[in-house]
């Protein structure tokens, strides 16, 4: 399918075949993403978000601890996969931080502006680096922050099917580290 450039369309599938893979990503087709994805003249990114997942696997074992991070940081609990396309636009150009565990929520940094600040949460950070790469090239700031699963079981991270126990003072760290970068 020959698509018009400037042309808005709707999928439920996309794949873009090119050279490169997760592990090395290709810088053109990352910018190409980015740039048909992205509003162009974004406003001052202010917003900060916890990107809230709909799997159901993955999400924080010790959520009081979170919230309590989350909200000493002014960091709003959101789902974006319940805001319309309009809305992802303008409110993840407006973004300047998102925190979200490893998975499909972290395509949210496409639409966002360069130099905000990109949080994964994740096992290991040299197990399955696919978002670190994706951000240097997108100009945007990753961190790393460590948890652990309670599916002891699992084979490897795509399969990780329990749900995960987030270092909070990993992440209350790499929060003041950016606050003080402010």
């Amino acid at each position: 399918i020959e698509c018009s450039l400037g042309a808005r369309y709707r999928f439920r599938k996309l794949t873009i075949a090119q050279a490169g893979s997760d592990l090395k990503p290709q810088p053109r087709s990352l910018h190409f993403v980015r740039d048909t994805l992205a509003l162009t003249a974004a406003p001052r990114a202010s917003r900060r978000y916890f990107l809230v997942r709909d799997a159901g696997t993955r999400m924080p074992a010790n959520e009081a601890e979170l919230n309590r991070v989350l909200t000493a940081f002014g960091i709003e609990k959101v789902n974006p996969a319940k805001w319309s396309l309009a809305e992802q636009e303008r409110f993840l150009a407006e973004t300047n931080l998102i925190v979200a565990a490893f998975g499909t929520e972290l395509l949210c940094m496409y639409h966002l502006p360069r130099q905000a600040d990109v949080i994964e949460i994740s096992l290991d950070s040299a197990y399955h680096p696919v978002f670190g790469p994706k951000s240097a090239i997108l100009g945007l700031r990753h961190h790393f922050v460590p948890c652990q699963s309670t599916d002891s079981g699992r084979a490897e991270m795509r399969k990780l099917k329990g749900d995960l126990v987030i270092d909070c003072e990993a992440l209350h760290d790499v929060l003041l580290r950016i606050a003080a970068r402010v």
